[in-house]
């Protein structure tokens, strides 16, 4: 169909979407990269070396050993021939948002209700939230269906980008009056 046959071009190699961020699961700082070709890669944090053992194109590393509030510059290269990237940030948990709720109610309904569920019998749920409208777990609380306080556990369980929370798992138990629970934030 051609009238030559076109030159095979070598495979563009590059280092993409490098970001340092807080890992609210892990505790520390975590390094996630993409390359265009299976690699191990070298990260370079100040002082700080860390190889990897493994050839891949999604590459993650988590930077444990970073002192809290110190500036940071870190440097990927392949372990082969490739272009190295860098990005500099400070170490640490970043500032929860304060979140614009300022009194907020939803209505949480049991829906085994009708199957009786007994008293004290452990109840787990999943919550999301829009974006920006709560900042930490500190101000949720749960209410029983004659408006008294219950036990509540509160996890986040996914951040938004501007960190507030997009979902939080709750564990309490269920009350001893049947009824629908009140879950109030902000």
């Amino acid at each position: 169909l051609l009238a030559e046959r076109p030159a095979v071009l070598a495979p563009q190699r590059e280092i993409q979407h490098l970001e340092v961020g807080y890992d609210w699961a892990a505790g520390c700082m975590r390094a996630t990269w993409r390359t265009t070709w299976p690699v191990a890669c070298e990260l370079r944090c100040n002082e700080t070396v860390i190889e990897e053992e493994t050839a891949r194109e999604n590459h993650r590393l988590f930077l444990r050993q970073l002192t809290t509030g110190e500036r940071y510059t870190c440097t990927v290269r392949p372990n082969s021939d490739g272009p190295g990237k860098g990005v500099s940030f400070v170490a640490g948990k970043p500032q929860a948002p304060r979140g614009t709720a300022v009194h907020e109610k939803t209505t949480l309904t049991i829906l085994a209700e009708e199957r009786n569920v007994p008293a004290g019998y452990p109840l787990t749920t999943g919550v999301p939230f829009p974006k920006g409208v709560l900042g930490s777990t500190e101000n949720v609380r749960l209410l029983a269906p004659d408006g008294s306080e219950m036990p509540l556990q509160v996890k986040p369980l996914t951040r938004w980008p501007d960190h507030s929370l997009k979902t939080v798992l709750l564990n309490t138990m269920a009350p001893a009056i049947p009824g629908a629970l009140t879950l109030e934030y902000g």
